[in-house]
């Protein structure tokens, strides 16, 4: 996750999140909840709530499927964080 910097001077922080498994069925889609410590959470707010730094916060998602044979697919995608 790219968190900009609060000042004009400061640099963009890239933050990254506890990784997690999920076994999935053939066929079945799943959703992740990714927790974020209040920190993250008030530095992610302050960039939201600045009119300068509001459309560029971004997270990074990163998902790799492994089959029974043990081949690797990975897709990545980024998204705007939003309010």
């Amino acid at each position: 996750m790219t968190v900009p910097a609060s000042t004009k001077r400061g640099k963009a922080r890239k933050v990254s999140l506890k990784s997690a498994k999920v076994t999935l069925a053939k066929g079945k889609p799943a959703k992740r909840r990714f927790k974020l410590s209040k920190r993250l959470r008030s530095q992610i707010a302050r960039a939201l709530r600045s009119r300068r730094t509001r459309y560029n916060v971004r997270a990074l998602i990163t998902a790799t499927a492994v089959d029974a044979a043990a081949n690797k697919a990975t897709k990545r995608l980024t998204v705007k964080v939003r309010r």
